[in-house]
């Protein structure tokens, strides 16, 4: 495989942190910009040096699709850190009054695991934009503090951590910023050294794209937080909807729909409409 030269660096970039003091690695990018391909060779990296590692993602799809794309097992960050063994069973009555069994509330609690990894282990995060360090908390049960991010760097214990993601990405629910990609917010907030890189350049689309001009577009606004002006190019693969839209969608996909024409909607309701009009 040939790396790209900002692929070259991030490879360089993850040699330099794991014989260095730093504790975290931000690897940021967009989609298509080899992020995926970057984490197999980080732990074709730390395989050779037979060093301990656990892949994660924020979500069971995110760590699934992790896994198979790097052939390695992957898991949720809750599995990985919060222990079935340590669940604390709580009843609560809703009102002091009440002491009637059926109208008491059981609440579950999952504590944070013992950590046994050694420790020169590291934790490799992908899908980083998810992970939310705001308290969240259901009305049955709750894990750990109730802020994700805080329990992964207290569960980690100054072992290294890898966030991988897109920072364009919406951010978590209940924060206007994806915290564990956030390197001043981390570097605050958890008193350690934070390496970055940013990947820059999109292998997955040609360079004459509009689409790929159009991302790239509102990427740039997001980046420098400036939403003044919005305007986005029609071409031959981005097409703004109108009334005859539906059209090149049945000029590129003839005679059933195919993987080459998509309609992406904002809501259910509007991909349903569309859904029904293409059927």
């Amino acid at each position: 495989m040939h790396f790209t030269s900002s692929q070259q660096n991030a490879i360089a970039a993850f040699n330099s942190f794991l014989e260095g003091d730093n504790q975290v690695f931000i690897l940021k990018g967009a989609a298509g910009t080899g992020k995926t391909t970057l984490i197999s060779e980080f732990l074709k990296i730390l395989n050779s040096k037979q060093q301990e590692y656990a892949l994660m993602a924020p979500t069971g799809r995110a760590a699934y699709i992790i896994g198979s794309k790097t052939g390695k097992q992957a898991s949720t960050i809750h599995r990985g850190i919060y222990s079935l063994s340590n669940l604390k069973q709580t009843i609560q009555n809703k009102e002091e009054n009440k002491k009637e069994e059926d109208e008491n509330e059981h609440y579950l609690r999952f504590e944070l695991k013992k950590n046994e990894n050694s420790p020169n282990a590291v934790y490799i995060v992908d899908e980083s934009s998810m992970v939310s360090d705001s308290f969240s908390e259901n009305e049955a049960f709750s894990f750990g503090s109730g802020c994700l991010l805080s329990d992964l760097f207290e569960f980690a214990h100054e072992r290294k951590i890898v966030f991988v993601g897109d920072y364009a990405q919406l951010p978590p629910v209940g924060m206007n910023f994806s915290p564990a990609l956030d390197k001043e917010y981390i570097e605050k907030k958890f008193c350690c050294k934070v390496s970055e890189i940013i990947l820059r350049e999109v292998m997955r689309q040609s360079a004459g794209s509009v689409m790929l001009s159009n991302a790239s577009k509102i990427r740039d606004s997001i980046e420098n937080k400036s939403f003044i002006e919005f305007k986005l190019e029609n071409g031959e693969d981005s097409v703004s909807e109108n009334i005859d839209l539906l059209n090149p969608y049945y000029q590129i996909s003839p005679n059933k729909p195919g993987v080459k024409s998509a309609i992406i909607a904002y809501s259910n309701k509007q991909a349903l409409d569309y859904n029904l009009a293409i059927r």
